[in-house]
Formats: C-alpha cells, structure tokens, sequence
C-alpha cells in the first residue's frame, strides 16, 4: 500500500497539469456558454472569449515562471489552486451583476469585458500551473527539455478530455452553474492534495459542503417537466427549463393566455379556452397563410422552428396539409408537447436538428417551406442565424421546393433597414417572385413559379386579394447586398424593429 502511495506522489504534477488543462477548457466552452443567452452566439462572444482566455495563459505563464524560480514548493502550488477555485466558484453568483455592468459599453464590447471581469483571474492562475509543474519536475538543466514537452503534451491532453467532456456531456447533463461549482470544487479538492495531510481533511470536508450548499442553493430555480401532461390547467407560477439553446419559460401571461419564452424573449402565446385561436399580436401567422391563398392545392410543408407546436397544428388542422417540423432544441418539444397540447402524428412530424443541415440531407421535395427561427438577446432584440439568410440557403431551399412551390419567412426588421432590404435583394437572387408583406413583423414570400404575379393572383384569387389589401408591402430601399455564406455581415447588434 504504501509504495503505490509513493508512485501516486511521484506522478502527482503529471497529474495535476492533466488535470489543470480539463478545467481551463471547461471553464472556456461553459464561459460561452453562460454568456451566450445575454449576448447570442455571436462571433463577438467566442473572439472575447478565446482573446481573453490566450491573454490570461500568457501572464500566468510569465508570473508562474517568475514564482515558481523563487519557491519551488509544491504547497504553493496548492495555494494557487485554493485561489483558482473560489474565483471559479464566484462566477455563478456575480456573472448576473457582470453583465449589467457590461452592457455600459458599446454592444460589440459589452462582452470582452464581462469575460474580462469573470474568467482573466481563474483562467491566469490556472495558467500558472504548468510553469510551476516545470519547475518542480526539472531535475536537471539538460533534461528540462524532456520535462517540459512531457508536461505541456499532458496538459494539452487534458485539454482535449475537457474540451470534449464540457461539450458532448456536462452540458448535457448538468446546469451551467452546477459545472462551474463542480469545476471549483475539483479544484479544491486537488489543492488540498497538493498541500498536504495537514490541511487536507478539513479542505476535503469544507469543499464537500460548500458544494452541498452551492448545489441546493441552485435548485428550485426550475421545474422538471412532467412527460405526458396534457392538462391545460392554469400554471400558478412560471415553469423555467434550462436547455442547449438558453432557458425556456413558460407562463401564464395574463387571464387564459399561456406564452413561451427563451431567455426572456416572447415566442408565442395560446388562449387556453380556444387552443386553435389566433390571439391579436399574432398577426403574422395570418401572412404565414398567404402561401395557402397562392396555391391551394399545397399537400406537403417543411417548417423550421417549432416554438409551441401552434403554426405547424394550425396549418394542419386548418389545411390537411402534411407537415413535417424542424428544430434544433429538444426541449422546445418537449414543452409544446407537455404544456401546449402538441401532440406528434404521422402527418404531423418532428425531428430535431439544425434547419439547414436536415434540409441539406434529406432528399424530399415540398410544396411549401416556411422559416420562423430566432434567437433572442436580452435587450437586442429577435436575431436569425445568418446561416439561415444567405444565397446558399435559399438555393437550397428552391431546389427542396415541387414545382410551383412556395417559401415563406418569417422577417423581424424595420421596413427599411438593410438587413429587411438585403434578405429581399438576396432571396430575389435565387427566386422568380420574391414579395413582402407587413403583418406585425415582415413575412417574405418567394416562389420558383414565374406564373405567380401579384396582379394576376388578385385577379383571380379573392382570398389573396383581400389579404393583399391588408398586409401588401412595399420593396424595402435601405442599403443592400447580396448575402452570401462567405460574407454575410449581419450585424447581431442591429435595432430590428
């Protein structure tokens, strides 16, 4: 027993910088992560990101190497760690007040610095660790070489391992803010090992019940949802699920209106007394219609984004058109299953993918598309995914269309703002007839079948003609481009409407 102590102690700092790199790598991903609901998945918060976490690893380096030549001791070591994982553990309970703070700034800045204030310590100190491993494992000049690739070869490892555990299971697992206390606490437990049977036991046990504290202090800050509801009973407080793609909220808004959100934006809302009903404000699942009042005879509909299942169960009901749904969240069908009474069938299909990419694999063709996808910022309002904006996506989208079919998107813009006038510019690029209509939001119209003139349509269509009265728009003439997937700079940022 005790000579495999003593080989457990020899390999302690390999271990320890394994270790130490998973931990960098979790706290990176799951820093994103965090701040993605405030500030969206933009390219904005990913380069604040990777900028900060490389700036914060170069000064730990620097300073690691600069203490660790003045006391090499492995116990200092441990210290450091102590001190990595409270600024660790802090993160959950100050990102809230970090976020306001930043949201001083520009919108393009805000988050540089709230990855600043939350991560440059932890991520600095745990910069610190593989210096400090150097220079205790060096025995002599000449194999420092040795030592040293050894040591950052096993640090990179554990950053794959972090990097992969942080992605394809924590946060699958696990509330974000759990893993950042989890994440603190192993490296609690590790400081702990590094200074020595003194101090270990009480750390031990400190870590364990700080963890236990943190752990509980978090639940109760959402419902688990109960599979198979299908009551419709009124909610008496809000029901909070944390998913991959931000928290979804469901609430009973005001009297027999039930609304969802994600991350505080309002998705849809349902009258409970009469689930089929289009509440005022909804208007734009009206324009959503048009395509219907073009081409009646539409059998087969692809819909990307389910929110709370009424559009696809609307068309459905109403048209007996066969329709298939997209969405990336699972957990959006799970709550338009369990508190808005959707209910799959076998012409009435989900899958759970990105839009893009389960259009890209399948070989169907339909009569109608219809795009309502969004995110939303706190405070910046409803964003589309620029993958879902571009020439390339609209190319795809007419070659995954019958003949004579019809695309219709769901637009949140300003009249004349140059993302409404480069969606037009750009979707005109790829199809015959491309129209707007204004029904709260913007809903573009476009279709491969040159035979669908607005003017011909109103002469024989009355249905149509009444719905262009009311809702007809004007081509936006704010500045354009035609977007593209290699430039498609849609600024997340952009007040739309």
């Amino acid at each position: 027993m005790g000579k495999m102590f003593v080989k457990v102690a020899n390999h302690l700092v390999e271990a320890t910088v394994f270790i130490c790199g998973a931990l960098l790598m979790v706290l990176e991903i799951m820093g994103a992560r965090l701040l993605t609901p405030f500030y969206g998945d933009t390219v904005f918060v990913w380069g604040s990101v990777i900028g900060v976490f490389l700036l914060s690893l170069s000064l730990g380096y620097f300073f690691g190497g600069k203490l660790a030549d003045k006391q090499p001791k492995r116990r200092l070591l441990g210290w450091i760690l102590v001190a990595t994982s409270f600024s660790i553990f802090l993160v959950p309970y100050i990102y809230q007040q970090v976020v306001d703070l930043s949201n001083l700034l520009p919108r393009m800045y805000s988050p540089l610095l709230a990855v600043t204030l939350l991560f440059l310590v932890p991520s600095l100190l745990l910069g610190m660790v593989s210096p400090f491993a150097i220079r205790l494992k060096a025995k002599t000049v000449k194999k420092i070489g040795m030592t040293s690739g050894n040591l950052y070869a096993i640090s990179t490892i554990g950053s794959v391992v972090g990097t992969f555990l942080a992605t394809f299971v924590l946060t699958l697992v696990l509330p974000t803010k759990i893993v950042f206390i989890c994440t603190a606490a192993i490296s609690f437990l590790l400081a702990a090992v590094l200074i020595g049977k003194k101090l270990s036991a009480a750390m031990v046990i400190s870590a364990a019940l700080l963890f236990v504290i943190a752990a509980n202090s978090h639940s109760g800050t959402s419902q688990t949802m109960q599979s198979g509801n299908t009551s419709l009973a009124p909610l008496t407080q809000p029901v909070n699920i944390e998913s991959l793609y931000g928290q979804i909220t469901v609430e009973d808004s005001r009297a027999y209106t039930r609304a969802l959100l994600i991350n505080g934006g309002l998705m849809m809302e349902m009258d409970l007394r009469n689930q089929s009903n289009i509440l005022p404000g909804w208007e734009y699942v009206k324009c959503m219609e048009i395509p219907f009042a073009m081409n009646p005879a539409i059998k087969s509909s692809l819909n990307m984004g389910l929110g709370a299942g009424l559009y696809p169960r609307y068309i459905n009901g109403k048209y007996g058109t066969d329709v298939e749904t997209v969405d990336i969240n699972d957990k959006i069908l799970e709550v338009a299953m369990n508190y808005f009474n959707f209910t799959p069938s076998d012409s009435l299909r989900v899958y759970i993918d990105d839009a893009r990419v389960y259009l890209q694999n399948t070989n169907k063709k339909y009569d109608l598309i219809t795009i309502d996808v969004f995110h939303y910022d706190p405070g910046k309002g409803y964003k589309l995914s620029f993958h879902l904006a571009t020439q390339e996506f609209f190319t795809l989208v007419f070659n995954h269309l019958n003949a004579g079919g019809i695309m219709a998107m769901n637009l949140v813009s300003a009249q004349n703002s140059s993302f409404l006038s480069s969606e037009y510019k750009t979707a005109s690029s790829v199809f015959d007839s491309v129209y707007m209509f204004n029904c709260g939001t913007h809903v573009m119209i476009a279709s491969k079948d040159k035979r669908y003139d607005i003017s011909a349509l109103a002469g024989e269509k009355p249905e149509f003609k009444r719905l262009l009265r009311k809702y007809y728009a004007m081509v936006p003439k704010g500045e354009s481009i035609i977007l593209t997937d290699d430039f498609a700079p849609i600024n997340p940022f952009e007040e739309l409407g």
